[in-house]
């Protein structure tokens, strides 16, 4: 994602079963380039589906969709 350099950011993913708790979705602050980046696995047990994601910050607000496939 990309946002305003220096700012915090936080991410939320939703499942079925309610929101993620995965290592890896902690806020962040943008680099200097205003760049933001998490990494985290998906529970095998989550069911194919399309869920949304949703990073905030700075008083913006951006949803977008993780698809995830049967392995």
């Amino acid at each position: 994602a990309c946002g305003r350099p220096g700012a915090e950011y936080d991410i939320s993913v939703r499942y079925a079963s309610g929101e993620s708790t995965a290592q890896g979705l902690a806020p962040q602050r943008a680099d200097e380039n205003g760049r933001l980046e998490w990494t985290f696995r998906v529970s095998s047990r989550v069911a194919a589906g399309e869920y949304p994601v949703t990073v905030s910050g700075d008083g913006e607000t951006l949803t977008l969709t993780l698809t995830v496939v049967a392995p």
